[in-house]
């Protein structure tokens, strides 16, 4: 019961853990799906075999004081489940490009577009982009925010939602010298629309 109960208080540190790292969200729903191959191989190899099989045998031969025996089988346990672990880690690994798509996330296609929020993103964004030979534009096209004088200079240039700076500093402005005065100011939100600055990371 107390092992069962430590069980569950670990599992859910680890949850915690997970979501502290990751949040909540698509990375750490590609973690989970990430993990599920060597959890899976653990509980078929390791899990399966040291619950059913290697611990009876080694808590029999140490109650009959066969210590060497023991240990002996303790050791060729170990290696055989180093040279499972090994081989079956080898062919997930080559196999991978298949099992992603088809078993761990089936149904989900590569992104066609992006947008980042900010130069801080943008070229994390880029550099993640060439990573994984996505091709700007032509395999995702990328739209950014706030149209930042660095963002027209990367290759290709991004394409972003620029904020009118200008007539927004002005209606502050404004606002600010209505209440110096005295003046009424109306407390009605005045929408103030960006514009779509378009560059080479659309097409």
């Amino acid at each position: 019961m107390a092992g069962f109960a430590l069980s569950s208080l670990i599992g859910l540190l680890n949850r915690m853990l997970y979501s502290g790292v990751f949040g909540t969200g698509v990375s750490l729903d590609a973690f989970f799906s990430a993990n599920r191959v060597p959890d899976i191989l653990f509980n078929l190899m390791a899990g399966g075999a040291l619950a059913s099989a290697f611990i009876p045998m080694f808590a029999t031969l140490l109650t009959q004081n066969n210590r060497p025996g023991a240990w002996r089988l303790a050791s060729g346990i170990g290696n055989l489940l180093i040279l499972g672990l090994s081989l079956a880690a080898a062919l997930v690994w080559i196999a991978a490009p298949w099992i992603v798509p088809n078993l761990l996330v089936p149904g989900y296609d590569d992104p066609v577009a992006a947008f980042v929020a900010g130069q801080h993103h943008t070229f994390p964004f880029y550099k993640l982009a060439r990573q994984g030979h996505w091709r700007i534009p032509d395999d995702i096209a990328v739209v950014g925010f706030d149209d930042d004088t660095n963002e027209a200079e990367i290759l290709p240039a991004l394409t972003t939602v620029a904020q009118p700076h200008k007539v927004v500093g002005r209606e502050a402005v404004r606002l600010l010298l209505a209440g110096l005065e005295g003046r009424s100011i109306s407390n009605q939100a005045r929408l103030i629309p960006p514009h779509l600055v378009i560059r080479d990371s659309c097409g």
